[in-house]
Formats: C-alpha cells, structure tokens, sequence
C-alpha cells in the first residue's frame, strides 16, 4: 500500500474548516452515497449514534498540472501521508468503483447526530497534508489555503 493517499479536495471545503484537519465525511450509504459493500455492512451493525466516515482517493497521483493553472484554483491536489498518527483508528480499502488505483479509508466515530456531515473526532491533520502549488508539494496551511483563494496572503 502507498504511503501516501492523493485527493482532490475543493478549496472552499478547506475554508471551511476552523481546526487545522481535514474532517472524514460520512458515508450515509445508498442512495445518498455509493454503497462501497465493506462500509453498508459496517454501517448497518451500527447503532444511530455512531456512524461510518471516510476519506477516499487514489494510490498514485493523479496528473498534476504544470502549474496551478488559475490564479484562485477552485481545487487542489493533495497529498495526504497515510503512515501518520491521523489515520491509526482509520482502515484501508481498495475503492470498488477504482479498483486499479482507487483506495478508500473509513473509521466508525461514536458521536454521530442526525444528518452530520462531517466527523467531529476523526480528522487529518493539516501536518500531514501536503498540497501541490506552484510545481511543488507545499504543507497545507490556512494561510496557504486562503492565498489561493484570494482571502489572504499569496501563496507563490
């Protein structure tokens, strides 16, 4: 398996968030949400106060542009170190719907409310999060993140 877990995450997301973690989304299961068999069979043990969250994307890197191509990208590509303390409570699995470079890692968290979105307690720390910016890979930071949305300082 990879050291590392590559996503496209969208930057108004990363705005979102107030803590310096990347929060797990919930996988709510069809129809709502692809129903990956490992994670329904988890999620249908389980009482309504717990839930099953995930962070899902590939083994290998998507193509990376040349450069960031917009001067406030909407997106970013991550890259997300999987041999951290962030994903000890979590486990890997191949994604069904990527099975050549698709990996998918889920963890149960036992605070679940209604339609929560996001996991209070399972994240990923901004410290374990690289994003490519520029040509390189740069450590995620807010400021990093509000440069490239226009919000803050630049982020060349």
């Amino acid at each position: 398996m990879s050291a590392y877990l590559y996503r496209i995450e969208d930057i108004d997301r990363l705005l979102e968030a107030k803590e310096s973690v990347l929060r797990l989304n919930r996988h709510f299961g069809p129809p709502r949400d692809y129903p990956h068999a490992m994670l329904e069979t988890v999620r249908k043990q389980l009482p309504v106060t717990r839930a099953v969250y995930k962070l899902d994307g590939f083994r290998q890197p998507p193509r990376l542009p040349a450069t960031s191509g917009l001067d406030q990208p909407s997106a970013l590509v991550l890259r997300i170190a999987t041999y951290g303390a962030s994903f000890i409570d979590l486990t890997g699995i191949p994604d069904e719907r990527l099975l050549a470079n698709g990996q998918v890692y889920f963890g149960i968290d036992d605070a679940a409310t209604g339609a929560s979105q996001h996991s209070p307690n399972l994240a990923i720390a901004f410290d374990d999060i690289d994003a490519w910016v520029g040509n390189r890979w740069r450590r995620l930071t807010h400021g990093l993140i509000e440069g490239l949305a226009g919000r803050g300082c630049q982020a060349s």
